[in-house]
């Protein structure tokens, strides 16, 4: 089945302990540029101090960013929200190379849905699906099941292929977190759009105190995104799209006097 994406065969899933922490510290560090976008300090602190001096509002409210942050990356690598295309991707490659179960490196809905029609013989799919992954008391699963199981996958997943961008989870739900974060400090959150100079030609780009705090907070999740290996990579989140998906269901906005459709 011929398909556009490829398979993840180099996984690395959301370490809350480490990772989290990690997206906590980078927040702490430009503590001051956040605090003085969503309205809490007038103006920054000079010499600015990461995560120093902090009141307790303050700390709580970067807590809640890096919350935010932290699960949405959380979604974006584990929680199953791939598009079927992509799944079906990599169970073609553990139709054609079995063994590759064997290194604990795919992403966890293709393991699931091959852990699901996995059979040993004639017992029904997905009985032991402890062979999958391995665990304490399994068997180990022999290639032509594994094999087999992927290709069951596939017919299955065929079935659930659309067209269309699917839905982005992890964006919705971040969206949703920050723009509530922000509205406990503002009266409202607005984005507009203002010209700018740009490679030798004019621009129309999207900017406002909102989408300047949407910048500061992601910045460190868009780096970790980065940082992950493989082709398959997360996306960079772009500011102005988060926005847009964030003041979606408010329709309508004031922003610097004139009223504007925000959609």
């Amino acid at each position: 089945m011929p398909t556009i994406h490829k398979p993840q065969l180099d996984h690395r899933g959301f370490n809350w302990r480490e990772d989290a922490e990690r997206l906590h510290q980078a927040l702490l560090e430009r503590a001051d540029a956040i605090l003085c976008a969503i309205g809490l300090r007038n103006k920054p602190r000079h010499p600015a101090q990461p995560g120093q001096d902090l009141s307790e509002e303050e700390s709580e409210l970067l807590r809640q960013c890096a919350g935010a942050i932290s699960e949405a990356a959380a979604i974006q690598l584990d929680a199953g929200y791939k598009p079927v295309n992509k799944l079906i991707a990599t169970l073609g490659e553990i139709e054609k190379n079995p063994s590759i179960v064997f290194e604990r490196s795919i992403e966890p809905e293709a393991l699931a849905v091959l852990a699901s029609w996995y059979r040993r013989g004639d017992e029904p799919p997905g009985m032991f699906w402890c062979d999958i992954y391995g665990d304490d008391g399994a068997s180990v699963p022999n290639p032509q099941n594994i094999r087999d199981a992927a290709t069951w996958g596939i017919l299955f997943l065929g079935r659930e292929t659309t067209k269309g961008r699917p839905k982005n989870i992890a964006m919705e739900v971040l969206a949703s977190r920050l723009v509530s974060l922000y509205m406990g400090f503002n009266d409202r959150a607005s984005r507009r759009s203002v010209v700018s100079w740009s490679r030798g030609r004019y621009v129309q780009i999207e900017d406002g105190p909102f989408v300047d705090f949407l910048k500061l907070v992601i910045a460190p999740l868009n780096q970790f995104y980065a940082e992950q290996p493989g082709k398959d990579r997360p996306t960079p989140i772009s500011a102005p799209q988060l926005a847009r998906i964030a003041l979606r269901d408010r329709s309508l906005e004031r922003d610097g006097g004139n009223l504007q459709r925000l959609i």
